[in-house]
Formats: structure tokens, sequence, C-alpha cells
């Protein structure tokens, strides 16, 4: 069987989407291996470390810092090669810029140094503890046999693949795939028709009243359609990213307080 290939990247790629929405998003892409890969479960862990939960780095970094509501990072695990993704969904008093310098130090850091001991250790107890409760019961084992099988080799559902990982495993896979010549970065640039003379598009409007909105609350237009274009990339599968829906609220700033409902848990294939 012939599969074409990508040409390899030889240059960062930028792009802006402006239109109508309530908040702005960063977003980098990272190019990233096929899932039975042995550099996969380091960017798993990779991505636990970067965004699972307020221990996070980008959290702690970003979200604390009152410059995002969320963070995400995420690896694709598929047969063929993917994506190693980070969004960032900004505050209004935050700029772009400096979130994405921001996010760039944080890439640059750990390719420098690597992650602490303790962030490994974290990692994989998450990870394990997500994947030993997806597996509760007949349907969870077999929808996670059938995202192994589809990966290419179904055994790697019995095959704990998270715990022989590294230190220089994730400082490695780092320093091989988070490379500003084969990143892409984007930003969603939100218009308002009261500023701009923009068609509101239904999908996006709000029909609570702006004003009477509490603080803190989040505004999930954007989210929840980027959300929906990723379950339908993924095909969300429960031996995917070990941040349990639980963890995801914890990165979600005032959601409890406004009633926002939590995101899609963003997920990858890792068995």
């Amino acid at each position: 069987q012939v599969v074409p290939q990508e040409d390899v990247q030889r240059g960062p790629r930028r792009l802006i989407v402006k239109r109508s929405g309530r908040q702005h998003i960063i977003g980098i892409a990272f190019k990233a291996p096929p899932g039975l890969h042995e550099d996969a479960p380091a960017l798993a862990v990779l991505s636990v470390a970067l965004s699972g939960g307020k221990t996070g780095r980008l959290y702690r970094r970003i979200v604390d810092a009152g410059l995002a509501t969320r963070v995400y990072a995420w690896e694709s695990s598929f047969r063929d090669p993917g994506l190693f993704q980070i969004y960032c969904f900004l505050t209004p008093q935050a700029d772009s810029p400096t979130v994405e310098r921001i996010l760039w130090e944080e890439i640059e850091q750990i390719k420098k140094e690597g992650i602490e001991l303790a962030e490994l250790e974290r990692a994989k107890s998450q990870v394990n503890a997500y994947l030993k409760f997806s597996r509760d019961g007949t349907f969870g084992i077999a929808d996670g046999l059938n995202e192994s099988l589809a990966m290419g080799d179904w055994t790697a559902f019995c095959r704990n693949r998270i715990e022989p990982v590294r230190l220089e495993d994730v400082q490695r896979a780092a320093q091989r795939y988070f490379r500003e010549d084969a990143s892409t970065t984007g930003w969603f640039v939100p218009l308002r028709s009261e500023d701009d003379d923009v068609q509101e598009d239904p999908a996006f409007i709000d029909h609570e009243d702006a004003a009477a909105a509490p603080a803190g609350r989040i505004v999930e237009d954007a989210e929840s359609s980027m959300d929906a274009q990723r379950r339908e990339a993924t095909r969300v599968a429960p031996t995917a990213l070990p941040l349990t829906t639980q963890k995801r609220r914890s990165t979600t700033a005032g959601a409890e307080a406004s009633g926002s409902p939590a995101p899609a848990v963003p997920r990858s294939r890792i068995a």
C-alpha cells in the first residue's frame, strides 16, 4: 500500500482567523509521530505535564496569572503521523503576543532542562489511573481494543507503554518535535458586530445580556465549535489522553461560579 507523505516543513507557518466571537484563542501545533512510535508515550506524558490540571506548567504560568481561562495540550495518536497541539483561551485583559511568548518560553525551557521527576511521576499516575477507570466494563475494553487495532496493533492495548517513560525520553521528544520551523501558530481574533459591522454568526451569538454576566464567566462559543471538530478528528476513545473530566474542569477558571458547561475532554490514544 502506497501512503502519500507530507513534505518536510521548512519554516514556521502562521495564520490569523477573524470572525464573530468573544474570546481570543491561540493555538500552536507541532508535527507528531504515529501512535505506535517509540516517542508517542513520552509526548503523552508531556501533554499532562503541560496542562494536567492546576499543577500543569501552562496552568500555573498562564491561567494563574489571569491571562487565560483554560489551556489544553494533547497529542494525536493515529496510525499515521498527527499533531501535538496547544491551545489557550485568553481572558479579556490578555494580549496574544504576550501569551504566545510565554508558551514558547515554557517550550524552550522543557527542551533545555526537561521536566522534574515529580512532574513525571504525577503524569504517569494520571495516565495509569485514567486507563484503569476507562477499562471498567466490557464496552470500555472493546472500545480500547478497537482503538488500538485502528492505530495499527491491538496488542498495544495490553501493554503499559507509559510506565517505562523516563525523564530523558520526555526531553528528547520535546527537542525532536517542538521545533519552531515545524510549527503552525494560529490566532483567533473575535470581531464584535457593534465595533466592526460584522454579521453575527448564529452559532456564536450569546443570547444572554453580556453586561449581566457574572464576573469570571467563560464564553464557550468558539470553544464549543473547536471541541466538536476535535471530537470528530480524534473519535474520542477511552484509551486516550489521561485527563479526566474532573481534571479538565479544574483548568476552567470560574466555570463553577458561572454555571458554564465543562469542555469536552481532548484525548489521545496511547494505550
